[in-house]
């Protein structure tokens, strides 16, 4: 829409007149509206940038803890080897038997072979 000068005032071409309803204008509101949302970008940008760093914090704190106790875990598992020697040494045969026999693949083919020859007859 063209403006049209104002006959008793001069008119000046770089000058945004407002509306004769006394309301802001349109270039003033976008003006206000951008101004609007980039608050709200920045608000939310500090929001993640806190959010960030808290995380960041807590994960190095989690990794310290649980690196600590895998330090006292590995301190205390050679400790009973010392002074337990032998039983120690029966306890991980025993737990080795027992993890190869869970691993063991069982030989079905035969079996099922024979069922199935069984079954065409």
């Amino acid at each position: 829409m063209a403006t049209v000068p104002n006959p008793t005032r001069p008119y000046n071409p770089g000058q945004h007149q407002q509306p004769a309803s006394g309301g802001t204008g349109l270039g003033e509101t976008l003006h206000q509206a951008a101004a609007s949302v980039g608050d709200a970008a920045s608000t939310v940008a500090h929001g993640v940038q806190s959010c960030w760093d808290s995380t960041t914090q807590e994960v190095r704190q989690g990794a310290e803890y649980v690196a600590d106790k895998a330090g006292d875990f590995w301190g205390d598992a050679t400790n009973m080897v010392r002074r337990y020697p032998v039983a120690s040494v029966l306890i991980a045969f025993g737990l080795g038997c027992l993890a190869a026999s869970l691993f063991r693949v069982p030989n079905w083919t035969d079996d099922v072979s024979r069922r199935m020859s069984r079954g065409s007859m």
